[in-house]
């Protein structure tokens, strides 16, 4: 009974009586036949059923060919559009089979509605390929001028890495001098993408983007999405530079900040930062913990001849009259020479060869770096100095 009550409250909204309705569906041949197959087998029709001999779908009423027209000029009385219109049907529980597309054309084809509409959703023309390395597809525009000045501004697609240039004109030789200037830090793009300003279109730029083998590609006029890298970044650049005004000395150094934060900053999409995708690498920043350093120790394989003994014979500058007397743990050695004790590095003593039986030879694969602990202790006679 409840779903009976909603129709008949619903109704009362259109000034249909069920009456009409019945009067309409008893006259129309489909829905007669409808009406006598629904009352015979009612379980093969699943989800429509009869109340006071109209034929109902769930709680929505199947309203006959004859008035569809009233119905959808009642739901289009106030030029709503196609979406709403739709809602407010289901709101009136007003069905037939094809009322949703009915809707759609009514809506497509008003006059007023299409002159009050607004633009249709702007869509790529062109897809771009997606750059699969660093510095492959770069944008480049001018915005301003703004605080006084013009501001060059360069894109990669890939990191999403920002270059921007203070520029006192737009004009293609002062545009190309910046170019090379950029060019010479990281090379040559292998596209370049501008909009369609007289500086980027002239024939001078474009033979400088011909000598340099890189491709010039333009974006699509008036459509921000196909230049949404250069577009959203001319937009955060501006506000920017407005927040910094007055914390800084001059434009360069608040340009200077904000392109730093830029890119330190994670990109949503991949998160990993400008400087990790186009460098490699995080850019230091006050904030970075200090890192402990790794104690290592380096094992050296030497020849036997190169090991030092306490009181071996060394030659020291030109001077053979030197005897190893001590060593520490930076590889410098105390050499006596003509009786004066001189430190000299490992790599500025020359030692002499000895003679040794074969049973005295040890074989030393490596020799263990000297320890903190033991600097400036005396090595004992016929050992091998541990440098």
């Amino acid at each position: 009974m409840n779903e009976v009550l909603l129709v008949k409250l619903q109704l009362s909204q259109l000034v249909l009586t069920i009456e009409d309705i019945a009067f309409a569906t008893e006259n129309d041949r489909k829905l007669k036949k409808w009406y006598k197959n629904i009352l015979v087998d009612s379980d093969k029709y699943g989800g429509y059923w009869i109340y006071e001999k109209c034929i109902l779908f769930g709680t929505r009423i199947w309203i006959p060919k004859t008035l569809q027209n009233y119905v959808l000029e009642y739901l289009h009385i106030e030029h709503i559009g196609a979406v709403k219109m739709i809602a407010l049907a289901l709101s009136y529980c007003v069905y037939w089979p094809s009322i949703d597309e009915d809707i759609e054309n009514l809506a497509r084809n008003c006059r007023q509605c299409i002159e009050i509409q607004l633009a249709p959703m702007k869509k790529l023309v062109h897809n771009w390929r997606v750059s699969k390395a660093p510095w492959e597809r770069i944008y480049i525009d001018y915005a301003g001028p703004f605080m006084d000045n013009l501001f060059l501004l360069v894109v990669d697609e890939y990191s999403m890495w920002p270059e921007v240039f203070i520029s006192n004109s737009s004009s293609a030789s002062n545009t190309i001098e910046k170019l090379k200037l950029m060019f010479s830090s990281f090379g040559q793009p292998r596209v370049l993408v501008s909009d369609n300003i007289t500086s980027f279109m002239e024939k001078e730029f474009q033979t400088f983007l011909l000598s340099f083998g890189i491709e010039h590609c333009t974006s699509v006029p008036h459509n921000v999405p196909s230049y949404d890298n250069v577009a959203r970044f001319v937009y955060t650049l501006k506000h920017a530079l407005i927040e910094l005004k007055g914390h800084v000395s001059s434009v360069q150094d608040q340009l200077n900040t904000l392109l730093y934060t830029c890119r330190c900053s994670q990109i949503t999409s991949s998160k990993e930062s400008p400087a990790k995708l186009f460098l490699g690498r995080e850019l230091k920043s006050n904030l970075d913990p200090p890192k402990p350093r790794e104690k290592t120790q380096n094992k050296k394989n030497i020849i036997i001849s190169q090991l030092l003994y306490y009181g071996q014979k060394v030659a020291v500058y030109n001077n053979v009259n030197g005897f190893i007397i001590n060593a520490d743990a930076s590889n410098y050695l105390t050499v006596m020479v003509n009786g004066r004790l001189i430190r000299r590095h490992m790599d500025k003593v020359i030692p002499f060869p000895t003679i040794k039986s074969v049973s005295n030879i040890r074989t030393v694969s490596y020799i263990q770096p000297v320890q903190s602990q033991r600097l400036k202790r005396t090595i004992k006679q016929k050992k091998c100095l541990n440098l």
